[in-house]
């Protein structure tokens, strides 16, 4: 693997400021395969901007792109997900806390992905304690992502009895969640967020709940 950060965040656990811009090249070979080989790409970009002093409300944002820009990966890893930091490390697709909140795990399945994600994170009581200060907060959010490589779309539309072009409409689908979070930081240094999110473009889908160690992204 080769990669390059750029990071300029004031904190890595709760940024009131900065951007965060890392690109991962992710060459393999395929198990039991030694010829046939692949290259994958992934791409993340954050910021984060605090407009009113005193800090109460941050807007943040993630843009993230990940996809096979050399040979096919193999099935078994289309859903891993090369994670910018080593907060989240998953194998999810498209789906899940790590991507979109609100939509089941491995939901969306292919060859690329683009998706977002956006935070407006409240700062509603901070509280003085020797040597720092315990913070309470709430973050309303919104996630958003889209295949933009399906896989084997031939045989997806063979499976599912219907047209290749409605096949790839389908998966071109654009997928969106919204939610709110509660989180509590302790001195920039430990955070406990607890998450519930809804999808508003999956049926099939029931109320999201999470309890992390600190913001997705």
């Amino acid at each position: 693997k080769a990669g390059v950060i750029f990071d300029t965040r004031d904190s890595r656990t709760s940024p009131l400021k900065g951007l965060n811009f890392n690109v991962l090249l992710a060459p393999g070979i395929e198990f039991g395969n030694f010829g046939k080989r692949y290259i994958n790409l992934a791409a993340h970009f954050s910021q984060y901007i605090t407009p009113f002093k005193g800090g109460w409300l941050t807007i943040a944002y993630h843009l993230a792109y990940q996809g096979t820009v050399a040979g096919a990966t193999p099935y078994y890893l289309l859903s891993y997900l090369y994670s910018p930091d080593a907060l989240h490390c998953f194998s999810e697709g498209l789906g899940g806390d790590g991507t979109i909140r609100g939509m089941i795990r491995r939901r969306m399945v292919a060859d690329g992905y683009a998706w977002g994600n956006l935070d407006l994170r409240l700062r509603f009581a901070t509280i003085p304690i020797p040597g720092g200060f315990i913070s309470m907060g709430a973050d309303p959010f919104c996630d958003a992502g889209v295949i933009v490589q399906p896989h084997k779309i031939k045989e997806m539309a063979s499976m599912q009895g219907v047209s290749e072009a409605d096949a790839m409409r389908l998966a071109r689908k654009v997928q969106v969640s919204v939610g709110c979070g509660l989180n509590l930081n302790v001195s920039n240094a430990a955070m406990i967020s607890f998450s519930l999110a809804k999808s508003l473009t999956n049926r099939d889908t029931k109320l999201g709940l999470y309890l992390s160690a600190g913001y997705m992204f």
